[in-house]
């Protein structure tokens, strides 16, 4: 029983410190699609984000040949990198609503 809640209280202290660092942390923006990026650092918590800028940072690489309509799909519940290239195409300058996942918000709990 001892273990058990020792390991809790370690368990809700890294939670509250993980929560910190994403509420208070300043981020370096390093891609080309400055604006998105910045979004997507005050939307997410910080361990999404790092996984979010992975797919901003495909998009800054892709060269498109050719143009058609197929659907776009998610990447564990955020904006795939296909995504965000079509964002960076049309000139959207924040991550819509409707492509966050709640649960990866900053402000899930609230």
């Amino acid at each position: 029983m001892h273990n058990f809640e020792q390991a809790l209280r370690e368990s809700r202290n890294y939670e509250l410190v993980a929560n910190f660092k994403s509420k208070f942390s300043e981020l370096v923006l390093t891609t080309h699609i400055r604006l998105i990026e910045s979004d997507a650092a005050k939307i997410y918590t910080m361990e999404i984000f790092k996984e979010v800028k992975d797919e901003i940072m495909k998009a800054s690489a892709m060269i498109v040949k050719s143009r058609f309509s197929r659907g776009l799909s998610y990447s564990r519940g955020f904006p795939s990198s296909n995504m965000f290239y079509v964002m960076k195409e049309e000139y959207v300058d924040h991550i819509p609503t409707s492509l966050v996942l709640s649960r990866w918000a900053k402000d899930a709990k609230i």
